[in-house]
């Protein structure tokens, strides 16, 4: 049973969805990052709530770890108008091609459609499409209380700081946020860090994702996952180092030329 589908949903929306002619497009950035792994590991959370879905990708990732977890009464809900960003429609030349425009009107929630289908997860995704301050007050009206949100919709620092006031008193009192574009985009990272600094929070970030949380041991927990992420890059670093200095000695790149001989150069 989904909770919030069934609230909204008469009929199953991705029953007899227009999609003949409609192409699967899993393209997305960022949307299988080690943090997706592990906040569902540690949380296993049952309702999800991803703000920006674009064509899916990380939300039908997120529901292949949930699904792989067993976690029970599944369900993510997809908040997104998918009509594109500002910095799409700027690019008079892209933007017919990008967004799959149709008399001038995007085509790509029916891109999403296909793509949950496509990888079988309308078991368990609950596409919203509205802005995100009108999910945020539907979900509020529903009493929702997610145990993880995806943050990933404006990059504008005005929208980015109003959907992060929003949607962290959306948040489950033991629930992580995770938001995108962290060091990517100039008025997220501004509007995630005077967010944190605002409310008193802890903010664990690394380049292009950052978490928040009520939850003190939560925020101790990911910078922890963070450490170790980072522990393990040193050392595969150092592995490679090594490996490339032992083959290059192996190959006589190190080995001096013969007494009285100069090495030949060109």
């Amino acid at each position: 049973m989904r909770r919030i589908f069934d609230r909204l949903y008469a009929e199953d929306p991705f029953v007899d969805a227009p999609l003949a002619d409609v192409e699967v497009d899993m393209q997305g950035w960022g949307s299988t990052h080690f943090f997706f792994r592990e906040i569902l590991n540690y949380l296993k959370p049952s309702l999800i709530v991803e703000v920006g879905s674009w064509k899916g990708r990380s939300a039908m990732h997120m529901a292949d770890l949930a699904k792989d977890l067993n976690i029970p009464n599944l369900e993510i809900c997809c908040i997104d108008t998918w009509l594109g960003s500002s910095g799409v429609w700027a690019r008079k030349e892209q933007v017919a091609e990008i967004l799959k425009l149709k008399n001038g009107w995007p085509m790509l929630y029916f891109t999403f459609m296909k793509n949950v289908i496509e990888r079988g997860h309308q078991d368990v995704i609950t596409p919203m499409p509205m802005p995100s301050d009108m999910g945020y007050f539907v979900l509020k009206r529903l009493n929702a209380k997610p145990q993880m949100i995806y943050l990933d919709a404006a990059h504008e620092y005005e929208s980015c700081k109003r959907d992060l006031e929003l949607y962290f008193q959306l948040l489950g009192e033991d629930g992580i946020l995770l938001g995108d574009d962290y060091e990517t985009f100039e008025g997220v990272t501004r509007a995630a860090d005077e967010f944190a600094e605002e409310n008193g929070l802890q903010l664990v970030s690394t380049r292009s994702k950052f978490v928040l949380s009520k939850n003190p041991d939560h925020v101790r927990a990911m910078q922890g996952v963070l450490a170790e992420v980072e522990a393990r890059r040193v050392r595969v670093a150092a592995s490679r180092a090594e490996r490339d200095a032992r083959i290059a000695a192996e190959s006589g790149a190190d080995t001096p030329p013969p007494e009285g001989r100069e090495p030949q150069q060109g």
